[in-house]
């Protein structure tokens, strides 16, 4: 995902503050959908962005969901090659109700 922090130096009040046009004010960061760390570049598995380690780490494992990319614990359902965990099969194949 990506989150915007304000990284304010605190400019002397000679200089003055910059206010909402400061390039400080709000600094593009990536954090690890998985472990929760910053990483300089995010890979997309089903709907979660990871770095590196956490991307390669589940690609490697047999039991992925394609579609939200979460390990599957349960039963394993396969539809047109790509596997799914119960809860995604469900909602993807939805035809009726709330």
């Amino acid at each position: 995902m990506i989150k915007y922090t304000d990284e304010c130096v605190g400019c002397p009040p000679e200089r003055g503050c910059l206010g909402a046009s400061c390039p400080t004010r709000s600094i593009e960061t990536y954090v690890c959908d998985e472990c929760g760390c910053e990483a300089d570049e995010l890979y997309q598995r089903g709907r979660r962005e990871l770095c590196e380690n956490c991307f390669l780490k589940l690609t490697c494992e047999r039991n992925i969901c394609d579609e939200c990319g979460h390990l599957i614990d349960g039963y394993i359902y396969t539809m047109y090659g790509l596997k799914y965990c119960e809860e995604c099969i469900l909602k993807k194949y939805k035809t009726r109700g709330v």
